[in-house]
């Protein structure tokens, strides 16, 4: 989804557990809930979503795509379980802005998970 709005230049903002979701015939994940895409690189709106914290906006007031890769980290951070050195990797990538999307989507750590959840019965 992100990738699809990076290349729309658009932005998510909501990047949250609550919006992804289990296909029901077991073919993956789907996001939902897109109410607050708005344009790449905005300056900070009058609110800020819940979810948000000091990190979120760029250079403190612009939210842009790597504003929702920081988000994406924060959420499997909120997951509380014991992450592997790979996990990790990714996640500082994330928080701190050093991967792109397309980094991001081809880590290492992205593919064994993916591996994993479709030998699942």
């Amino acid at each position: 989804t992100i990738q699809a709005f990076e290349e729309q230049k658009l932005v998510w903002r909501d990047v949250r557990l609550a919006d992804i979701v289990r296909h029901l015939d077991n073919r993956g994940w789907m996001t939902i809930d897109y109410e607050t895409v708005a344009k790449a690189g905005k300056q900070k709106q009058k609110y800020e979503l819940a979810d948000w914290n000091a990190g979120t906006l760029k250079g403190g007031n612009v939210y842009d795509t790597s504003s929702d890769l920081y988000q994406v980290a924060r959420m499997l951070q909120k997951l509380q379980i014991q992450w592997s050195d790979s996990a990790h990797n990714l996640m500082e990538g994330l928080l701190g802005r050093t991967l792109s999307t397309q980094a991001a989507l081809g880590h290492a750590w992205l593919h064994g998970v993916e591996y994993q959840w479709r030998r699942q019965p």
